[in-house]
């Protein structure tokens, strides 16, 4: 869903902040300009869905010193902004995952380092170990992963992404680990300290662990400016995060285990409202696949809950009515025409609604 007129109106006030922080030049973004910004996704859902998006747009410049403010102000963002600009965030974690693996042209002067500390800023928190960030406790600085939204880490001054942008998971999976060199920082070197492992000049870890973070220059983007990513809109199902491995889904499929043993037939309110709650932490695609396959369930008990949860999906913004239509139409279909009961009757009811949302969507509009 686009932001409201409203909200896009307001958030032009807030383009000069924007651009004094991403401008394109060596200068660093000034401190209090990263707490104006994070202020901006509080205002409302609609202006933190602009700035998402303003942000994601000038992700997209082949300018080194753009990216790596953009990255960093993000990053504080996630911390500090609020929930629906994490979730949204999390909606367009591709973003993050194309950045670790940027590498644009030479620059004259700095060489391929500026490069390199793009990839190390999309890449924060990985430190070369192909791991998700470790759980933070509540004594860290930030909440803990309890009061937290997508478990953002951080400890002192230095933060992580959520997992869910960590470079190593998603779509590279494990290419990512095993194909492209590590990087080292050490300070007083030409090129601001970085250089490739691979290039002869690079020594040991030393005794203080200096950061190392991946890098790659093959099959990643050119340096030219491309807004073609930033055009996507942030509702749209093709941006949420892409689906893990079966492996990957422990927390999905306790979710949705736990809901289908609920006593009673339909949810309770509480019940849609935690479930919601959960499922802003997760992969919906890989709970809706799971709601999906309880609909074959034998027990009228489940496939009812199942039907219950997916209206619920149905009627908030973590998916599209179309994705989940598209997710579930077959199996609804067949308990609609299966023998007359509840099921049937919900089955039809859901079907209905579904195919009225679907058609009261407006077309989307081509990017401009």
């Amino acid at each position: 869903m686009a932001a409201p007129l409203r909200d896009r109106l307001s958030f032009l006030s807030r383009l000069p902040v924007l651009l004094r922080g991403t401008a394109d030049d060596d200068t660093p973004c000034p401190g209090y300009l990263f707490e104006e910004i994070a202020k901006i996704s509080h205002e409302s859902p609609g202006s933190s869905q602009c700035l998402l998006e303003h942000l994601l747009t000038r992700l997209q410049s082949s300018s080194c010193h753009v990216k790596l403010k953009v990255l960093k102000i993000l990053l504080h963002t996630c911390s500090q902004g609020s929930p629906q600009f994490v979730l949204q965030l999390k909606r367009n974690a591709s973003f993050i995952r194309e950045a670790a693996v940027f590498s644009g042209p030479p620059d004259p002067l700095h060489g391929n380092s500026l490069n390199q500390k793009v990839r190390a800023a999309a890449q924060v928190g990985a430190g070369g170990t192909g791991q998700p960030p470790a759980p933070c406790s509540g004594a860290s600085g930030l909440p803990s992963t309890a009061n937290t939204p997508l478990s953002l880490c951080a400890s002192g001054s230095h933060r992580t992404w959520p997992a869910f942008c960590h470079p190593s998971w998603g779509v590279w999976g494990a290419q990512l680990s095993g194909a492209v060199p590590a990087v080292s920082h050490r300070p007083g070197l030409p090129g601001g300290g970085w250089e490739e492992a691979d290039s002869g000049h690079s020594s040991r870890e030393s005794s203080q662990g200096n950061g190392r973070s991946r890098a790659s220059d093959s099959g990643s983007k050119s340096g030219s400016d491309s807004r073609s990513g930033a055009s996507r809109e942030l509702s749209h199902g093709a941006d949420r995060v892409d689906a893990d491995s079966p492996g990957d889904c422990r927390r999905e499929l306790s979710l949705v285990s736990g809901l289908m043993r609920g006593a009673r037939v339909f949810l309770t309110r509480e019940e849609a409202q935690h479930f919601l709650k959960e499922c802003g932490l997760l992969n919906c695609e890989v709970v809706l696949e799971l709601l999906g396959r309880a609909l074959e369930d034998p027990s009228d008990s489940v496939r009812m809950r199942s039907m219950c949860a997916i209206s619920a999906l149905g009627c908030s913004d973590l998916l599209s009515p179309e994705q989940i239509f598209a997710a579930t139409r077959q199996r609804l279909q067949h308990l609609s025409q299966g023998s007359p009961g509840p099921v049937a009757n919900r089955a039809t009811k859901m079907l209905r609604q579904f195919e009225a949302l679907c058609r009261a969507q407006p077309s989307p509009r081509p990017p401009r």
